[in-house]
C-alpha cells in the first residue's frame, strides 16, 4: 500500500500515463481533474491500443506472426 496516489488528468497522453502505470508497477490509473476522479486507466486499456491499431492495419504484424486467415 503506498499513501501517494499516482494519477493521472485527462490531458494525459496514452504514452506517459502507460509509462507512469509501467515505472510505478500499477494495473490501474485513476484519471483525476479538480481533485476528483473522473476515470480510470486500465493496463487493458493501454493494451487495447496497439491490438487496434494491428487489426486496422495501419502498422503490419510481422510475418513470423502467421496468418489469422
Amino acid at each position: 500500500m503506498t499513501w501517494g496516489v499516482i494519477t493521472a488528468k485527462p490531458e494525459t497522453k496514452i504514452r506517459q500515463a502507460a509509462a507512469m502505470m509501467q515505472s510505478s508497477k500499477i494495473g490501474a490509473l485513476p484519471v483525476a481533474e479538480h481533485g476528483k476522479v473522473v476515470g480510470m486507466l486500465t493496463g487493458d486499456d493501454v493494451l487495447r491500443i496497439p491490438v487496434q491499431i494491428l487489426d486496422e492495419g495501419v502498422m503490419s504484424k510481422p510475418a513470423r506472426w502467421g496468418s489469422e486467415d
